[in-house]
């Protein structure tokens, strides 16, 4: 478990670990320089219990070298990574570590996850797939450069071999450092895959993940890892047609799901001057590269809302269409059931005499 500040939600997450149904295991918590009392939280627990093991960084590592440092210092054949704000459900261990034990051939095991929010309160259940099985790694990695979906999941939701730890977490990235370690470990062998949930990712402002989407310090994430894995999809023959352009897409969607569920803010690059006129202060073309995905964002989310309303327009005014066909149809037979009455057939010189008359 690495933390970094993690005061807030420490200790819940510690004692989601040593409350397992699977009790031969090691805690280890590597403090990243910490400067609030995570260490005096730590040690509380290591005190009662030798399964937790502290550690703490002479100097700030970020979250992915602090991710190899606690790969470092582990012993038992089975590594599960684990945030600092989640929770592991009672059985998660034991779940994944039989999935692991059961399934040689699969070199990652994941299970499907619960959203909280920040007080707790439960926003509903995430999974990646409909059922428990196998997930051949190849499909993986194909699905992913295809959609740019992470169906594997997050650290907390996942286990390994502890001889797969060399591989080691890749601190280029950002934000999809864990997505690059999954898609290594699956060009080795499958993914096994439960559809029960194994944790509780909580979603809240201060996390790791909304840090780096806020300041879209992730972006380039994706360009990274589509360089990386090229030669391998190239070789497998499964390079997806118009890749970047689906970076681009999948760009857009994190930054939407980000404007709205994690309030996200990006200071304006283009400043007005005196004569009501944008000037271009900083000449800060990343910036200007987020604020146009921010506003491919904005436009598609305006493209899809007005797809769903015309949609929707359409649908009231077929069955409008539908109600009128319908009454016409009934007008007919009623007028049908009336030509066929014995009044209709008594009064018939009647009418014959009036048209005549009217004539």
């Amino acid at each position: 478990m690495p933390t970094f500040n993690g005061e807030q939600y420490l200790a819940r997450a510690i004692e989601s670990v040593l409350e397992q149904t699977l009790t031969n295991l090691e805690l280890i918590v590597v403090d990243d320089a910490s400067t609030d009392k995570t260490a005096e939280i730590v040690a509380k627990y290591a005190a009662k219990d030798k399964r937790v093991k502290y550690s703490k960084n002479s100097k700030h590592l970020g979250l992915f070298r602090n991710y190899n440092a606690c790969l470092e210092e582990a012993t038992s054949e089975y590594i599960k990574p684990f945030a600092d704000d989640d929770l592991l459900e009672p059985t998660c261990l034991d779940k994944l570590s039989n999935a692991l034990e059961s399934h040689p051939g699969a070199t990652l095991a994941s299970g499907a996850r619960l959203v909280i929010d920040k007080a707790d309160h439960e926003v509903g259940i995430e999974r990646s797939f409909e059922s428990t099985g196998i997930v051949p790694g190849e499909e993986i990695l194909q699905d992913f450069f295809t959609t740019f979906f992470n169906r594997v999941g997050s650290p907390s939701q996942v286990m390994f071999r502890r001889k797969n730890a060399k591989l080691g977490f890749d601190p280029v990235y950002q934000l999809n450092g864990d997505v690059d370690y999954w898609l290594r470990l699956l060009q080795e062998g499958d993914l096994f895959y439960l559809e029960d949930v194994v944790c509780r990712i909580r979603r809240h402002p201060n996390s790791a993940t909304v840090r780096a989407t806020k300041d879209l310090s992730f972006m380039s994430d994706s360009f990274l890892l589509a360089d990386k894995f090229t030669e391998y999809l190239e070789k497998q023959g499964k390079l997806p047609p118009a890749m970047h352009k689906k970076i681009i897409s999948g760009l857009v969607r994190k930054l939407r799901n980000a404007k709205s569920d994690r309030d996200l803010a990006v200071e304006p690059v283009l400043q007005k001057n005196g004569n009501g006129k944008d000037v271009d202060k900083s000449l800060d073309y990343e910036s200007v590269a987020q604020q146009m995905l921010l506003y491919a964002a904005d436009l598609k989310t305006e493209l899809e809302e007005l797809n769903r309303t015309t949609l929707q327009q359409s649908a009231e005014y077929e069955k409008q269409i539908e109600d009128w066909e319908r009454r016409a149809r009934e007008l007919s037979l009623e007028l049908e059931s009336i030509k066929n009455s014995k009044a209709w057939k008594l009064t018939e010189p009647l009418r014959k005499l009036r048209t005549v008359v009217n004539r």
